[in-house]
């Protein structure tokens, strides 16, 4: 597959986040979709993958500079198992989205750093996967493991709406330094 053209300039970029603690079970399903990215071909320049199991506040060093992140993880909200919902910006914060973590720092607590570090915080997305199975052991579910498919589809056109918000802004700054210019 080729790496479709996107719009970005070098100085932005969006991060893919897998998350989650691959022993057990369905919990790791986050880095289960991030290995399947990092297999198949054709994320466009600019999009990096970043491998974030359970890193919880150690990887506020990974995420610095980025124009958007996606992360992708196992949560808990209203609907069935093996449900996959996109959350946004105060989506996120709200109660019906809980990650299921054993991460040293849940999601919404490093949201919420990344956001108060920055003045200029990047569109933060997260992709929840509810889980069918959490026990211990290193395969995921037979469900979720058919939806990987679907879910990167998903991912895929996320980044494509994020790179066209990015390229939107872009181009809306460089027009408004323009005016001012004049």
């Amino acid at each position: 597959m080729s790496k479709p053209k996107v719009y970005m300039s070098p100085a932005q970029k969006i991060l893919i986040v897998g998350l989650g603690n691959v022993l057990l079970r369905d919990e790791g399903i986050g880095i289960h979709i991030l290995e399947r990215l990092e297999k198949e071909s054709g994320l466009p320049d600019g999009v990096e993958l970043i491998r974030g199991e359970t890193g919880g506040l150690a990887l506020l060093p990974y995420l610095d500079g980025a124009s958007a992140i996606i992360f992708v993880d196992a949560a808990d909200f209203e609907g069935e198992a093996g449900e996959v919902r996109i959350f946004r910006g105060s989506e996120i914060q709200k109660e019906r989205y809980t990650p299921l973590s054993v991460h040293d720092v849940g999601l919404r607590d490093l949201i919420s750093l990344i956001v108060l570090k920055n003045p200029s915080p990047p569109e933060i997305v997260v992709i929840g996967l509810k889980p069918m199975e959490l026990g211990v052991g290193v395969e995921i579910s037979s469900e979720l493991h058919k939806a990987i498919p679907s879910i990167i589809m998903m991912i895929r056109a996320e980044v494509e709406r994020l790179a066209l918000n990015l390229f939107a802004e872009k181009e809306r700054s460089k027009s408004f330094s323009e005016e001012t210019d004049e």
